[in-house]
């Protein structure tokens, strides 16, 4: 195995790991704090169900074809992506987090399968034309990887910062009134 490869996979899987724990940690009332992840929701819920998804589109975008189509070739590939469930439609809507966990984990377990099993010498070469989008056409699979970890990253950092927030505003709220309360009761 390139270490490389092992390299990339288990900086995957510590992602997966973080996200998970810090999920696992979560509130209902958290789940529904505004948060401000460029587009990916309003709430820490909804970012939290775009990442396990994302997992999802990573998986689908590494995952090489099962079957080869009519009139192409035995190397072609194709995303062929798992169902990644329903995104939530607006901020009102609930996030379900038992799910939205258990997607993280199938889905984050998949992609760091993938990475370590990928073929070393593809990693520098660009993915399939049938698999490329826009954003990642030409760019090397290793980069692609690489930018992966890193948006899976910024996003864990963003509902962490909103939550860190929320729990010190309450905390320092909570002492701060007992602080007056014994002051007072003196």
């Amino acid at each position: 195995m390139s270490n490389r490869r092992e390299e990339l996979a288990e900086r995957m899987q510590r992602q997966v790991l973080d996200t998970l724990e810090f999920l696992s940690q979560l509130t209902e009332a958290e789940l529904r704090l505004p948060c401000p992840d460029e587009g990916f929701g309003g709430t820490v819920g909804a970012v939290a169900a775009h990442v396990a998804a994302a997992y999802g589109r990573a998986t689908a975008i590494l995952q090489p074809r099962r079957s080869v189509p009519a009139g192409r070739g035995p190397g072609s590939a194709h995303v062929v992506g798992p169902h990644m469930g329903p995104r939530p439609r607006g901020e009102a809507d609930g996030v379900d987090l038992a799910a939205t966990i258990l997607r993280l984990r199938r889905h984050g377990k998949e992609v760091v399968d993938l990475v370590r099993s990928y073929p070393e010498h593809e990693l520098g070469r660009p993915l399939p034309t049938e698999t490329a989008r826009f954003a990642n056409m030409g760019k090397p699979v290793e980069m692609i990887i690489e930018y992966m970890i890193y948006l899976q990253a910024s996003h864990l950092h963003t509902m962490r910062a909103v939550v860190r927030q929320r729990r010190g505003e309450r905390s320092g709220g909570q002492q701060a009134g007992t602080a007056r309360r014994e002051r007072f009761s003196a």
